[in-house]
């Protein structure tokens, strides 16, 4: 049995392994480039060929800035906030070309500015310098109009045309990926290459799930342990349904690392517990409590996908384990924690008494539960007629007569009417009492 749920266990982590490793490989193919460019590092902006730029990742020590041409913007209610700039900068021995930086980096770019400028005025830069690392690529239409503009592009000649070239530099960029984009990328692609790896490992080496040889060592430990070929005729025997197989002397919840196995006689308490009370019907878990395994170790679940298969599971378990407790009380929770044999003995007992009580008769349960037919104000139950009773001694009805002063109004059509003991002394012998009854 132990290696029937050796295998099933492996299967199952082979599968999810599986899963993790082609969701793993789907980010590598979209990220791809970005990777490869990352692993291979970036090439030195100034020792490669100027027509064979585009495309590259490169990294740069910009220490001349020309002027800048472009300026991206967020608007937002009456205001906009500069988010990247585009400057120019020379590449080559006499080329230029754009570099796009984002605005946390205006500062340095702009010192670099200032400084080419007081140095081609004669006053002496300060040495000013921007490290940047990023993937070069061609200008879109409209910042290349902008880039145009600025240079003077119309004015040139052709030969100086050709040196200012259609390029920019975006930094944080790698082979068109931001780098941000890029990190995501790379922690999803570890969140689900390191747990295929894993599983993968333990499907290989491990020894299966650990409840059932630990209950067994437990077992073993109290000269109670079973035969495997006991356990392995139970497993061929028993048809698993809900992933639960049973009989007389054993239970056996199959989930791969999460099964566990528990002797019948070591059973104390089983309940159904919703996973949400405000689904009806919804998910359901049947909790089964043992009686010799400590702590949080002593609370088994079956999940179930609705609350009509946890009363199934029930109605099974409740065939096979006659001396377990079922049902919830928040009362048993402390004597279990505290004596789970104890509690076991006494709350069962207390059940089969309640059971084997008499049934009271229909008019004693009645009585007994007035809530169920409840009385009007002011009046109690009272028993039933006994039809046995003299005709002599019932109540007459008699009406109030109309000129007694006692009598209240009476209407016509509906007369008060009060019931009276007959009035032996005053009775007209030649009309006799009529009962009510």
């Amino acid at each position: 049995m132990l290696e029937h749920l050796r295998r099933a266990t492996a299967r199952k982590k082979l599968t999810l392994a599986g899963i993790l490793l082609l969701i793993a490989a789907l980010i590598t193919f979209r990220y791809w480039a970005g990777f490869a460019a990352l692993v291979q590092g970036p090439q030195d902006l100034y020792t490669l060929d100027v027509d064979s730029l585009e495309g590259r990742y490169v990294a740069a020590r910009v220490d001349i800035i020309y002027d800048w041409y472009a300026e991206s913007v967020r608007r937002g209610d009456e205001t906009e906030t500069p988010v990247r700039r585009e400057y120019i900068i020379p590449v080559g021995s006499f080329s230029f070309m754009g570099m796009d930086v984002p605005s946390d980096r205006f500062d340095e770019a702009d010192a670099v500015l200032d400084s080419t400028l007081a140095d081609y005025q004669g006053y002496g830069g300060d040495g000013s310098e921007l490290t940047v690392r990023g993937t070069i690529r061609q200008m879109d239409a409209r910042t290349l109009d902008y880039y145009y503009q600025v240079v003077g592009y119309d004015d040139l000649s052709e030969a100086d045309r050709q040196r200012f070239l259609p390029l920019v530099l975006v930094a944080d960029e790698v082979a068109g990926y931001p780098v941000s984009s890029l990190t995501t990328g790379a922690l999803a692609l570890a969140a689900f290459a390191l747990p295929s790896l894993l599983l993968v490992l333990s499907a290989l080496f491990g020894k299966g799930p650990r409840q059932p040889a630990a209950y067994l060592e437990t077992l073993a430990a109290r000269a109670q342990a079973p035969s495997m070929e006991e356990l392995d005729a139970f497993y061929d025997q028993t048809i698993p349904a809900d992933s639960l197989r049973l009989d007389r002397r054993w239970l056996l919840y199959e989930n791969a690392a999460a099964s566990w196995l528990l002797s019948t006689r070591e059973v104390a308490w089983v309940y159904a517990q919703p996973v949400r009370r405000t689904i009806p019907n919804g998910a359901c878990h049947v909790v089964v409590c043992s009686k010799s395994e400590p702590g949080r170790m002593a609370r088994h679940l079956i999940p179930l996908p609705s609350q009509r298969a946890a009363q199934n599971v029930l109605g099974r378990l409740s065939a096979m384990l006659p001396d377990a407790v079922f049902g919830y009380d928040p009362r048993w929770e402390p004597l279990y924690r505290a004596d789970p044999e104890r509690f076991c003995r006494d709350i069962r007992g207390e059940q089969r008494a309640a059971s084997a009580a008499p049934r009271a008769p229909l008019y004693d349960a009645v009585r007994d539960a007035p809530d169920i037919f409840p009385p009007r104000p002011g009046a109690e139950p009272q028993p039933l007629e006994d039809t046995n009773t003299p005709a002599a001694s019932a109540p007459t009805v008699e009406p109030d007569a109309p000129d007694s002063p006692s009598a209240p109004d009476a209407v016509p059509d509906a007369p008060d009417v009060v019931l009276t003991e007959p009035d032996t002394d005053n009775a007209a012998p030649e009309e006799p009492e009529q009962p009510l009854f």
